[in-house]
């Protein structure tokens, strides 16, 4: 894309080129040198023959030192130019324009004698030696215009009966503010008389339409980018200012005057569509560049809306000066505050040698080019137009801008898409090497009753496919997790263990082996869903593995084994887990915290109930686990229960249950359940906890898994 553009660009401005290089062939007739004749007022029977300025009341004008045939800027006595701020309108007036020119029998019989008139307004009549030849004057019975016919480039067929071999005189009866720029026959090109298929030739808008295609094409197709991609406002900005650009170029067509009747519609369209480019052309910079639209842009904005009125009600000029002041000011704003500072950005990041290369080659490098062309083209056509010309080079200037954003958009698009395929890539990988691992660890785990058998049969819906992934994910979890916990000496056991939906992302695993309970451990994983049940399964397995190879190793040093083996494997993946884990001993328990809820307490004898924390009241707990940045040590405590006391270990939906008013079980709660729950089995103690959490509850529904697992020391 950025090797075509120059070559579609230099394309289009040498076909610009010739669209004004091209004038009529040699033997067409044009009144560039003539002499022309104005007078105030119109009478049919003055124009039949050839005007004679002794009669003082014709002023002769000559084509070779004024070009430009606007009656302001015509020496006619009591005319005068209009003030840049004066705002009224004048008073419509009548005005004559004669040219004489000399027809031989070549030019009488040559076919489809045709006129080419390039501008003329604001209402306005042709005549052929005093006969009627074409009405574009369209006035109410109070003489007000029922429609302004300002047209460019009319073609109009010459009857050759009304020609005459001799002097003839081509005439205009003009009505118009004498002030406003198009009353008169504006602009600096010539009269041409000639073939009609010489003059269709040298006419080439059908490029100023092409190019009109092309930039609507280019703003509805960045709305359909934008509707795929609603985050990347950039697309709608540029799709938006294409289609302002498209709008003001068709206004200004013959196509356009054909379809609107009364061109004081295109007028106000035109300014107004030329008012929104510039703050168009400003958030896009700014969405493209800086991700955010500054309050310079946002005033851009309230000044076209507010100089629109200008235009439909009062003398255009007004605000097409006000519009020229603020332009200037826009286009420094932009090269100095978005374009040069993000493109100085991309430059420090080359080597000094290539720095050069990289700030124009960078996006804001590349827009910023395309926006010089565009600001000299404008500037050149203001010039132009303010001294009677007509606007020649900003048409196809957009063109630069146009497609240098198009490309920027298209780049980031491909990098965005490149991206997104090499995430997807990854996390392919990533849950293939999963996958293979937590097959491994079902298998270790407990027997699966055989293979699991897809028949190769598709699914006539995606959900449903959905739909049988996730029952899978539920037996696999509810076989791991399911079973009763192990009976072994001097410990009774109880667990309870329901997940919010489907599938859990708590987990609990003991440690026994040959009747003697070595330790425990419930974790929580955060989120929901999936991917917590994967990753929650994942743990379990690294647990176990560590746990076991732990030998005298200290506990706090264990878990951080944990952490950096699942660190390493949930490196993609924005899950953690807390948990805690119990190493037993002897008798004897070594306890460590990795951001989990406390253990609760409760003594046999005396059946106090407290949260097992150190003493001197510190936070020993230490971060949670599986998250890279979240490094630190966790301690371990040590106790050693009595015949007859428990503890509670369980996840942190025990504690954040709410109830349908919002209120939380909570710590307060949870201890005084337990304080008075029958400890004759642990499964005792623990249906008496569970059955004062469902009446707290009442009607509200489980937002969480909850996993809580009760150990009484018994003999």
């Amino acid at each position: 894309m950025h090797r075509c553009t120059p070559v579609i660009v230099l394309v289009f401005l040498c076909m610009a080129g010739v669209s004004h290089a091209a004038g009529p062939a040699r033997s067409a007739l044009t009144f560039d040198n003539s002499v022309v004749y104005v007078r105030r007022g119109f009478d049919p029977s003055s124009v039949v023959v050839p005007p004679s300025p002794a009669t003082g009341e014709w002023l002769a004008v000559s084509m070779s030192e004024r070009r430009s045939l606007a009656v302001r800027d015509l020496p006619l006595p009591g005319n005068s130019r209009p003030g840049p701020w004066e705002l009224s309108p004048r008073k419509p007036e009548m005005f004559t324009y004669a040219f004489v020119f000399n027809a031989d029998l070549s030019l009488i019989n040559t076919t489809g004698l045709s006129i080419l008139v390039p501008r003329a307004g604001q209402g306005w009549r042709l005549y052929l030696n005093g006969l009627l030849v074409r009405d574009e004057l369209k006035l109410r019975e109070d003489g007000e215009f029922a429609a302004m016919r300002c047209l460019r480039d009319s073609l109009i067929p010459l009857d050759k009966r009304f020609l005459r071999v001799g002097p003839n005189v081509v005439a205009f009866q003009l009505y118009g503010d004498p002030a406003d720029e198009w009353t008169g026959l504006p602009g600096r090109r010539p009269i041409v008389i000639d073939a009609y298929a010489r003059i269709v030739r040298t006419d080439l808008e059908y490029i100023d339409i092409m190019l009109i295609g092309v930039y609507a094409l280019f703003g509805l197709y960045h709305f359909g980018l934008f509707a795929m991609r609603p985050k990347e406002r950039s697309y709608l900005v540029y799709g938006v200012a294409t289609l302002i650009i498209s709008v003001f170029l068709f206004s200004r067509t013959r196509v356009a005057a054909d379809v609107v009747h009364d061109t004081r519609v295109l007028r106000n369209i035109d300014s107004v569509s030329m008012f929104l480019i510039l703050p168009s052309l400003l958030f896009f910079f700014e969405e493209a560049l800086r991700r955010r639209v500054s309050l310079v842009a946002k005033l851009s904005l309230a000044l076209a809306f507010a100089l629109a009125p200008l235009v439909m009600f009062f003398r255009p000029e007004v605000a097409h000066n006000v519009w020229e002041a603020a332009s200037a000011a826009g286009v420094v704003y932009v090269f100095a505050a978005v374009i040069a500072p993000s493109a100085l950005k991309e430059a420090r990041m080359a080597p000094p040698g290539a720095r050069l290369g990289a700030g124009l080659a960078s996006s804001a490098g590349m827009l910023g080019m395309g926006s010089l062309v565009l600001a000299l083209a404008v500037a050149v056509d203001i010039a132009a137009v303010n001294s009677g010309g007509e606007m020649r080079y900003a048409r196809y200037a957009f063109l630069f801008l146009v497609l240098g954003a198009a490309s920027v958009l298209a780049a980031r698009y491909a990098r965005v898409h490149a991206e997104g395929e090499a995430l997807a890539r990854s996390l392919e990988r990533k849950v293939a090497e999963r996958s293979r691992e937590l097959e491994v660890a079902l298998r270790r785990g407990r027997e699966l009753g055989g293979e699991i058998e897809h028949r190769g049969r598709e699914l006539a819906e995606a959900m449903e496919v959905a739909r049988r992934e996730l029952e899978l994910a539920e037996r696999v979890q509810r076989g791991l997790f399911s079973g009763e916990p192990p009976h072994v000496d001097g410990w009774d056991i109880a667990v309870a263990y329901r997940p919010a939906s489907s599938v859990s992302g708590d987990f609990y695993d003991f440690y026994a082996e040959d009747g003697k309970l070595e330790g425990l451990v419930v974790g929580d994983v955060s989120g929901h869903g999936v991917g917590a049940g994967l990753v929650a399964v994942l743990a379990r397995s690294v647990f176990a593995r560590h746990f076991a190879a732990s030998g005298n190793k200290p506990l706090g040093e264990v878990v951080g084994a944990v952490h950096e083996e699942l660190g390493r494997e949930l490196g993609g993946v924005d899950e953690y887990l807390t948990c805690a884990i119990l190493r037993i001993q002897d008798g004897r328990v070594e306890y460590a915290n990795a951001a989990h809820p406390d253990i609760f307490y409760r003594k046999g004898g005396s059946g106090s109930v407290r949260a097992l924390v150190p003493r001197k009241g510190d936070d020993f707990r230490g971060p949670p686990l599986g998250r890279e940045g979240l490094d630190g040590t966790w301690q371990a405590l040590r106790f050693a229960p009595e015949e007859g006391d428990a503890f509670l270990v369980f996840t942190d939906c025990l504690e954040e249950a709410q109830n349908s008013a919002g209120e939380r079980f909570g710590r307060e709660r949870l201890a005084a359940s337990i304080a008075r729950a029958p400890m004759k089995s642990a499964r005792q103690l623990l249906d008496a906890v569970l059955g004062d959490l469902v009446a707290f509850m009442g009607d509200a529904a489980f937002r969480d898994d909850l996993t809580v697992v009760v150990v009484l020391r018994s003999l």
